[in-house]
Formats: C-alpha cells, sequence, structure tokens
C-alpha cells in the first residue's frame, strides 16, 4: 500500500460520520434536558436558604428593637397611618443601616440602594414601585414592606386593633403591646411571604390579621383580612361563590414550591403551605376560633 493511500485512509478514520455528530449531539441534549431540573431545584432551594436567612434577621432585628424601645415591636403602620411601611423604624432607628433607593420623578435611581432582608429572591419584582399614592413618585419596595407580610395582631388591644388616627393635630400613635404578652410565642407567626408583590397602597398583603366581617360581601370589609388561605372563622373552606372574590384579597402566598416562610413571635423560622395555617397560628393568645368572640391580644 503507498503512502499515499493510508494516509487517505487514516484521514478518513480520524473524521466524524454525520451519524456519529448526531449522536454525540444527542447525548448532549439528553444529558442538559437530565441536569436541567436538577440546576432548577438548586437554584430554587438556594433562594428558599436566602428567604429563610433573611427573615432569620429580620427576627434579629426584631429583638434589637424591643431592647431599645420597652419591649415592643414596630407596628404594622407608622405613627401617622401612612400605610406600607413597616420596615422603616428599622432602618430610622439605626436598627438596620441598609441603605434605601431613592428616585427620580423619570424613575432613574439617584441612590442605589443596598442589599435587604426585606426582600425575598425569589420574588420576580422591580426594586421600585413607580406612581405610589398617585403622585407620580417612586420608591423604594423596602420601604413599603418588601416582600414580607407583618401580623397586625401582635398589636391589638382588647377586641380591636388600634392603628392610631390620622391626620395632625389629633393624630394618636398606634398601640404598641409588649411582645412578651404573647402566649404562644414558638406557634404565633409574626412576618410571612406575600401572595404577590405590593405595587399600590391598596394592594394587599403588607400586613395581615385574624378579623374580617361574617358574611361579608364586598372589598372594602375584606381588606387587610386574614386571607392565608381559604378558611372560615370555624376552620372550614370558603364557599365556592366567594373563592374569586377572595382570591383578590389574597394575602399570604407559597413563593416556595407550594410553601411560604414564616418567621414566628419567638424568631424561628418555619416552611407553611398557606392553605394550611390555622388561625390561632395567627391569633395573639388561646383564641378557639368562634366567629363571635374575637379576644384581645394581651
Amino acid at each position: 500500500m503507498s503512502t499515499a493511500s493510508l494516509h487517505a485512509r487514516r484521514s478518513r478514520r480520524a473524521a466524524f460520520t454525520l451519524v456519529e455528530l448526531l449522536v454525540v449531539i444527542s447525548i448532549i441534549a439528553l444529558l442538559i434536558a437530565i441536569l436541567l431540573p436538577s440546576l432548577k431545584k438548586a437554584r430554587a432551594q438556594a433562594k428558599d436558604v436566602v428567604c429563610k436567612a433573611n427573615l432569620h434577621s429580620v427576627g434579629q432585628a426584631f429583638t434589637m428593637y424591643a431592647e431599645s424601645y420597652r419591649g415592643v415591636w414596630p407596628p404594622a403602620v407608622d405613627t401617622y397611618q401612612l400605610q406600607n411601611r413597616w420596615p422603616v423604624p428599622f432602618h430610622e432607628s439605626g436598627i438596620i443601616t441598609a441603605q434605601l433607593a431613592e428616585y427620580d420623578a423619570n424613575g432613574k435611581v439617584k441612590r442605589g440602594g443596598d442589599e435587604s432582608i426585606f426582600l425575598c429572591p425569589a420574588e420576580r419584582a422591580e426594586r421600585a414601585i413607580p406612581d405610589w399614592r398617585g403622585t407620580g413618585e417612586y420608591v423604594d419596595r423596602v420601604t413599603v414592606g418588601g416582600s414580607y407580610a407583618l401580623n397586625e395582631e401582635i398589636h391589638r388591644k382588647g377586641g380591636k386593633l388600634e392603628r392610631g388616627y390620622f391626620p395632625p393635630p389629633t393624630a394618636v400613635p398606634p398601640y404598641l403591646n409588649k411582645i412578651d404578652n404573647c402566649r404562644r410565642a414558638g406557634a404565633v407567626i409574626a412576618v410571612i411571604d406575600n401572595a404577590i408583590p405590593i405595587q399600590t397602597v391598596t394592594s394587599p398583603g403588607w400586613r395581615f390579621h385574624r378579623g374580617y366581617t361574617p358574611g361579608l360581601t364586598d372589598g372594602e370589609n375584606m381588606d387587610g383580612a386574614f386571607f392565608a388561605g381559604y378558611r372560615m372563622y370555624d376552620g372550614s373552606d370558603f364557599p365556592p361563590a366567594y373563592r374569586s372574590i377572595f382570591e383578590k384579597f389574597r394575602i399570604i402566598g407559597g413563593r416556595h414550591g407550594g410553601h411560604a416562610n414564616a418567621l414566628m413571635i419567638d424568631t424561628h423560622v418555619e416552611a407553611l403551605k398557606p392553605d394550611n395555617i390555622a388561625y390561632n397560628q395567627v391569633s395573639w393568645d388561646r383564641w378557639d376560633g368562634d366567629p363571635t368572640k374575637v379576644p384581645g391580644g394581651h
């Protein structure tokens, strides 16, 4: 065999045929298809871990705040009932020093905000909320509740929530209850994942409590009520006819594979199924679920 023919045969053997290339491509595609779900699951788990770490840090901040302010935590609304501002006292008191973002009238960043423990990495929402209060003002999502809803029950006085009064000069600060008054600190939720990102002052989800008007028929009575899942006062499911209405005001969501991360009063973090949350996990004391009895929080 001549040197030229031997070289030609070796060249033919060194090259891939079309069939061989297709087989290799198919194997690579199959491996990618197998690995992608695992990678997606790993990313979701990583976000879940960060969210839990955020809530743990919020719990530490609550504890530090209480040590500085006579054993109470900040209210769900500020002194003059400017809604959706429960994280602000942490920043203003120096308990949390992360920088908040500032925006101009066009939503351009004037000052960027630091990484915030009030933002869940699994929530896909722009940090800037446009047209806050219909004034064209852009605000940092962190200042209006971030990704988490605060349980207003921590400041219930007697049989009602005392949120304070507005405007000055007759303004009255909201009632502040001592955290040590909670009888079931390991079972009661303090802060939990929102169902949807907050976009307006009327968005449900920045705060929640256990009370609503039985027989309610309109959104005004439902706004701000406890719509963790689909449960009536006695623990039974909401009537099917109400489902579409209640879904609009659903507050607690399950962005982590169907479960919500919750910070409990004793500052440990749990993963909860929103539809399985019991009313006494929001109730400040040992409430039996009787719709005719709404006990106080101290």
